[in-house]
């Protein structure tokens, strides 16, 4: 997904809590990243993507939550919209 340089807030809010349901789904599974470098031949590396990376991974900062909090706010506020 590619996002607009100029994203009203209220979409930019619905684009952060669709990746939110997204990495949920793969959270906490180990993944692996296989590729061939020219100049070294082949190489591999083992991930996983743990919820205090989520706002990293979003090039976001926030000084009122840690990490892991601004995770769960992000999961949490899609099903309190629908209440």
């Amino acid at each position: 997904m590619i996002i607009q340089p100029k994203v009203p807030d209220a979409q930019l809010l619905e684009y952060i809590y669709d990746a939110a349901e997204k990495y949920k789904e793969i959270m906490e599974q180990p993944f692996l990243f296989a590729g061939k470098n020219r100049n070294t031949g082949y190489l591999w590396f083992e991930c996983i993507f743990q919820k205090k990376q989520f706002m990293h991974l979003l090039g976001i900062r926030s000084k009122n939550y840690t990490a892991e909090e601004f995770f769960d706010v992000c999961d949490i506020m899609p099903a309190m919209e629908l209440e």
